[in-house]
């Protein structure tokens, strides 16, 4: 509710982090912290401090909790009342909003239970009134200090800072919203609704003085941010950049955890990243090549057996499929009770309800695959007949001698690790390259299809319709395009697998079809495998900052030390060091190399710019009004402009952070100049973005900067606030309840 602005959070975010410097009467309650990490989360700049402020019952507005040395600006119990509500309500809208659209998860399952983000959030505000204040009320009273210090502080400068057009803007657009709340729920009256939403007595004027205070605050803040961003220095950057190392200086560097201390020793000999990359790769390989290899093979043996099985029966006194299971050196048949079969997924397929006589299966665990036929007449809860055969996926490496397999698989995992990999060539297809060529075969001129797909596995279905859920969906969705014909040839990828399809018949409700589905060589199956369980290991390029306290015989303090009375890194590139570390009598080795250039500082090229896609049907009329207002503004009067409007504002904008190939061309353009703004047409044509270019700088400037203009409008915050004291006596009688009974929907209101 409202626009809210990053300057009412400066304050009470050092307060979150560094509580050790203020001295607090009571503390938040224990089951808060989730509820302030989830609003961190979603990144929103709209009054962090919500979740440790709130308010109980009505707060009459006679008691005046903060006295204005303006006399303009005092705080009553009724404007603490909805500043607390007005918070937290904002960030409990923007949260269903993330969860919404699936960019924060939906912990709380608020999507499910609340029908909209204003329902959400009203319910949530009026707990939090109820329930919340007198556990975090120190918080309350610091936050509203420094308030109405800021205020004085503008009003000083400008007797007529809360006279002026924008103040009286920002507050008829929050009042309108509330008008909007109030016929949403059911009321007459913006007073009725405010009642409802924060206890008898509350009224538009008492709102009116709080958004009033709020949008001064904001104002002011924002110029003296800017008057701080303006006068800053190279040198002031490099004096608290070097007064704060560890938040600038880093080192890069790989490390791989070896379990014994051979291949430690080894890594540790290694004088180059690609030798360490290597060496983790060659012995990651040899072991796991056989292991996988044996995987992928036992798993190619038993589709071919229950192939040959699949067809074969004991039916009208035939052996033939016992003859079969002889061949194979199957099991005896035998009795499987529920509490007596040596597997739980054997167990499940056994006493499946679906399960035919005769029936062949196979029932993949982690050491094999079980190969078994069911041969009780119909399936049963407690008892049934079968035969099995259990392939281990360890009975040995069937081709160990076949060099140039392994050699080719082992050069092909190097080569996709490198940026511009030169792949064996190999006689082994992937699944797409193997769905291609028969593609090309098909649609050959005088292509028979019938011979052509004899040398393939394939499925023809008599009646496919768009619903089906037999076949692969994918496979589904492509034959019911509507551009699909009769004697198309349809070739489909998803997840591994390639369907080719041709299309025998095609109607306006169902097709006949005849497919082949194609699959990697076992070639590719065991390097996707290897690579997988390998990624898990890979060493990769990792970075740590400067720790000057790092705790001695560690890592960080290893990789931290410098000469002395310089940030010149001792460490020299390439060197290594390993850390024996043992729990539960384990031993491991962590081998750690340093890469790159010890101790640097972050100096690449990066943006401070903020940017919002209006995407109506009015757009372009909706930026174009937007930029207007932002006349005249710079540095952060400028992007906290963007901000006000829900868009996006950092100081380290890169390329890659830009997914809009319009917005990204204009804002890394060459021609670029400090504090452009313009209306750029989104990519695909729907949309129209406001952007603002402020500087560009190195990486490590920027940060800086915005951490040294930070804490300086902070500390001149706090400056203010020191001469401002609250009203005991005023701020004793707030646990007096007297809100109306909580109504969370609009069928309970009735109108006021």
């Amino acid at each position: 509710m409202g626009k809210g602005s990053r300057n009412r959070q400066i304050h009470l975010q050092d307060r979150l982090d560094h509580p050790e410097k203020y001295k607090e009467k009571k503390q938040a309650p224990k089951w808060l912290t989730p509820l302030i990490s989830i609003v961190l989360l979603a990144a929103i700049v709209i009054g962090v401090f919500a979740y440790v402020i709130s308010a109980n019952g009505i707060i009459q507005r006679g008691r005046i909790l903060i006295e204005s040395q303006s006399g303009k600006f005092d705080v009553n119990q009724q404007m603490a009342t909805f500043i607390a509500w007005q918070s937290v309500y904002s960030n409990s809208a923007m949260y269903w909003t993330y969860c919404s659209y699936g960019l924060m998860e939906d912990t709380y399952k608020v999507t499910t239970n609340y029908k909209t983000a204003d329902e959400y959030a009203l319910t949530t505000a009026q707990y939090s009134l109820q329930n919340q204040l007198r556990d975090c009320i120190d918080d309350v009273v610091e936050s509203l200090k420094i308030y109405v210090a800021v205020c004085d502080a503008a009003y000083a400068a400008d007797k007529n800072c809360y006279k002026t057009d924008a103040v009286k803007a920002g507050v008829k657009e929050t009042i309108a919203q509330f008008d909007e709340l109030k016929t949403t729920y059911g009321y007459t009256s913006v007073n009725g609704f405010l009642k409802m939403a924060m206890g008898t007595g509350m009224k538009e004027s008492d709102i009116e003085k709080a958004l009033t205070m709020l949008e001064v605050y904001d104002a002011y803040c924002t110029e003296m941010q800017v008057s701080f961003e303006t006068a800053t220095t190279l040198e002031d950057l490099k004096t608290f950049r070097d007064a704060n190392p560890k938040d600038y200086y880093k080192t890069d560097y790989l490390t791989f955890a070896a379990d014994n201390k051979e291949l430690a020793d080894q890594l540790k000999a290694c004088t180059t990243p690609e030798e360490f990359k290597a060496l983790v790769l060659s012995d990651h390989f040899a072991n796991n090549y056989k292991t996988t290899y044996n995987k992928y093979t036992t798993q190619v043996e038993v589709a071919d057996v229950v192939a040959n099985l699949k067809n074969k029966t004991d039916a009208n006194g035939g052996t033939a499929l016992t003859a079969a299971l002889d061949e194979y050196a199957f099991e005896s048949t035998r009795e499987f009770l529920p509490d007596a079969t040596p597997d739980e997924d054997l167990k499940k397929w056994l006493f499946d309800s679906k399960r035919k006589q005769y029936e062949t299966g196979s029932v993949e665990t982690e050491d094999g695959i079980y190969v078994v036929t069911f041969f009780s007449e119909a399936a049963s809860e407690t008892s049934v007949t079968a035969r099995y055969k259990f392939y281990e996926f360890d009975e040995g490496e069937a081709f160990e001698d076949d060099v140039d397999f392994k050699n080719n698989i082992l050069k092909y995992i190097q080569e996709s690790k490198k940026d511009e990999p030169s792949y064996p060539e190999v006689a082994y297809k992937t699944d797409d390259e193997k769905a291609d060529a028969l593609e090309k075969l098909l649609k050959a001129e005088g292509a028979n299809i019938a011979v052509i797909f004899a040398d393939y596995e394939t499925v023809t279905v008599e009646a496919l319709t768009s619903s089906d859920k037999v076949h692969p969906e994918a496979l589904v969705d492509a034959v019911f395009e509507k551009t699909v014909k009769t004697g198309d040839v349809l070739n489909v990828d998803d997840n591994g697998k390639s369907y080719v399809i041709y299309v025998e018949e095609k109607g306006s409700s169902s097709a006949k079809v005849t497919y082949a589905t194609l699959k990697n060589d076992l070639y590719f199956d065991i390097i996707d495998e290897l690579t997988a369980s390998l990624n898990k290991v890979y060493p990769t390029d990792k970075t740590a900052n400067y720790d000057p306290n790092a705790k001695a015989d560690t890592f960080e303090a290893w990789i931290s030390a410098v000469q002395e009375g310089t940030l010149t890194s001792v460490r020299t590139e390439n060197e290594t060091k390993t850390f024996e570390t043992t729990k539960d009598e384990k031993t491991t080795y962590n081998v750690y190399m340093v890469i790159n250039t010890p101790m640097y500082l972050d100096t690449n090229k990066v943006v401070y710019g903020a940017y919002y896609l209006f995407s109506s049907s009015t757009h372009a009329a909706d930026a174009e009004a937007a930029k207007a207002e932002l006349a005249g503004k710079t540095y952060a009067a400028l992007a906290n402009g963007i901000s006000a409007l829900g868009g996006t504002s950092t100081y380290t904008m890169t390329e890659a952070s830009l997914t809009d190939a319009n917005l990204k061309t204009w804002m890394f353009s060459a021609d670029r100049k400090a504090n452009d703004v313009a209306v750029i047409a989104n990519a695909a044509g729907t949309g129209s973005y406001i952007a603002a270019f402020v500087e560009t700088n190195e990486n490590w400037y920027n940060t800086a900067k915005n951490s040294y203009v930070t804490d300086k409008l902070d500390k001149w915050m706090d400056g203010l606030a020191a001469n401002y004291t609250v009203n005991e006596k005023a701020l004793d009688r707030i646990g007096e309840a007297s809100t109306d009974t909580v109504a969370t929907t609009a069928a309970t209101t009735t109108a006021a």
